[in-house]
């Protein structure tokens, strides 16, 4: 199969909250084996059992994911998720491109033990993590948040159990290129049909000043 191209957009992302009963296609575009549906709440990615669904592995991303096009403009990306990756080798998280072969992810993942979150990039095919903490919950947490934000070529990784208080994970340096950025879901070894849901995604444009949020 060749190759999503996303046109790079003309501008910083675009809010979205996923509360209709269809996906805005003139903003997203699914790539990657799998599917989408809404519920009215939440954006849900399935990837069909049986298949290697991992973002980076090889230096090929596989995961399933939704993109839109953007430029390199600053901005700071919130997303909420209603889903915690429990299993060994799930991952749920924010995908900035340059091309197919260039981009970063940043993202929650399960050790099957413990709850990551952490931040790598894909350089030509070759993936080196800059960034990763073993985070803890607190009881009765159903939902995490992810903010990543960027300021000319500094990236900086943030994560919240309520949406509210936001903990660094840590900055690092990377000059890209951007096309687009998007939401992934992923798993690195075969395994039966999961879906992931990705509610709430607001928006700041650190460059206009400007608040675009959804809630």
């Amino acid at each position: 199969m060749p190759p999503v191209v996303i046109p790079p957009g003309n501008g910083p992302p675009v809010s979205d909250s996923f509360n209709s009963g269809a996906l805005n296609t003139s903003l997203w575009t699914l790539v990657g084996n799998g599917s989408y549906s809404l519920n009215g709440s939440d954006l849900l990615l399935t990837a069909p059992g049986g298949s290697n669904h991992d973002p980076s592995f090889g230096g090929a991303d596989n995961a399933v994911r939704v993109l839109q096009g953007i430029n390199s403009s600053d901005f700071t990306v919130d997303v909420k998720f209603d889903s915690i990756p429990t299993a060994q080798y799930q991952f749920e998280g924010i995908l900035v491109d340059q091309d197919a072969t260039n981009y970063l992810r940043f993202q929650f993942g399960s050790t099957g033990s413990s709850l990551v979150v952490d931040a790598s990039k894909v350089l030509a095919r070759t993936e080196t993590a800059v960034l990763s903490s073993t985070i803890s919950l607190p009881p009765g947490t159903t939902h995490l948040w992810i903010r990543v934000q960027k300021s000319g070529s500094t990236w900086t990784e943030f994560w919240s159990a309520d949406g509210s208080t936001f903990n660094t994970v840590g900055s690092f340096v990377q000059t890209l290129a951007i096309v687009d950025i998007g939401l992934l879901w992923g798993i690195s070894t075969p395994w039966p049909a999961r879906h992931q849901r990705s509610r709430q995604l607001s928006i700041t444009s650190l460059a206009q000043r400007l608040l675009l949020q959804v809630l």
